[in-house]
């Protein structure tokens, strides 16, 4: 009977012991990312206009959105630009615009392009900003007006 019972005793231990050593070597699984791969579509196109007129242009609607400029390069055509969502918090919304050229008639269209993302203090193990995912709805709420103002530039020409 003790016997029996020292068996069942030392299956269990053995078996948990086991199922702890497993676990432990797993690793934890990545997140995944649920967004479509594919390559942006432009925010509009525009022709017949100076890209360095509509890259300062772009850069002054920024501005009057409240966004400040980070980096203005006008060899590639490209801006960066911040706003804080609140005061000395960390947290702040960036965009990117870029142009790029018509392939078939690159002195007669411009593609202007947006990238939008909103970054937030995460406090955990490592304290830091991270990128956090927002809805088209949440997107639309935070920068449609800006996006509507780029816009309207290629409706007055």
């Amino acid at each position: 009977m003790i016997k029996l019972l020292f068996q069942k005793l030392f299956l269990i231990s053995f078996f948990t012991l086991f199922n702890v050593f497993v676990a432990l070597c797993q690793e934890a699984a990545p997140n995944i990312d649920n967004t479509i791969l594919s390559r942006p579509e432009p925010l509009f196109v525009i022709e017949n206009v100076s890209g360095t007129k509509l890259l300062e242009e772009i850069s002054d609607t920024l501005k009057s959105n409240g966004f400040s400029i980070v980096k203005f390069d006008n060899r590639d055509m490209q801006i960066e630009s911040i706003k804080n969502i609140e005061q000395d918090s960390g947290n702040y919304d960036k965009v990117i615009i870029w142009f790029e050229r018509d392939f078939f008639l690159p002195e007669k269209f411009i593609k202007i392009y947006l990238m939008f993302g909103r970054f937030l203090v995460v406090v955990s193990s490592e304290t830091r900003v991270r990128r956090i995912e927002v809805s088209d709805i949440q997107e639309e709420n935070i920068i449609g007006g800006l996006k509507r103002s780029l816009i309207s530039i290629s409706n007055k020409r």
